[in-house]
């Protein structure tokens, strides 16, 4: 697998588990919302929140493994000088910031009851705050994306392949720092 197919894995994994943990995150604590989607089923709701928690937690680890070196040198290629802050910048140190504090907060909040009650508070408080963070950047990141998205759906529709790029020259780069 090449770690330009590493990198479109791990996004696409944390696409799905990030828009699934979002959902059920609300359905969670907005209970008539819940019961008018989903009927009373809190507990089962909850039990796949932690299963697509551990799959959030486990895709960047697993991606890591399998290319970590450039999968770091992309990032600093990323995040590094000549360019200014930009948004992509920006965004990039949001959701890495963000998807740490979830996950860290997240297993606290899994062990509960075996933590003083001022860390569950506290992690319930930051996971809060850190699932708004995202529930807001992601619409920005796909206004960005906006063209990328349009042209990969085009190829997937027409049934055309996606060009193969080298895993430092993908257009995506281009495309989404404007």
């Amino acid at each position: 697998m090449t770690e330009t197919t590493t990198r479109r894995l791990l996004h696409a994994a944390h696409t799905v588990t990030t828009v699934a943990l979002l959902v059920t995150g609300l359905l969670i604590e907005w209970p008539d919302v819940r019961a008018r989607v989903v009927g009373g089923y809190g507990r089962q709701l909850a039990e796949i929140h932690v299963w697509f928690g551990w799959v959030f937690a486990a895709a960047p680890v697993l991606a890591l493994g399998a290319a970590a070196r450039p999968l770091f040198a992309d990032l600093a290629e990323r995040l590094g000088p000549p360019d200014p802050l930009t948004w992509r910048k920006l965004h990039i140190v949001i959701t890495l910031a963000a998807s740490a504090l979830l996950t860290v907060t997240g297993f606290l909040l899994w062990w509960s009851g075996a933590l003083p009650l001022a860390v569950e508070d506290a992690s319930l408080e930051i996971h809060i705050w850190m699932n708004w963070v995202l529930a807001i950047s992601l619409p920005v990141h796909l206004f960005e994306a906006r063209r990328k998205i349009a042209e990969r759906a085009r190829l997937y529709l027409t049934g055309e392949s996606p060009p193969i790029f080298e895993f430092a020259d993908d257009p995506e780069d281009e495309d989404s720092s404007s």
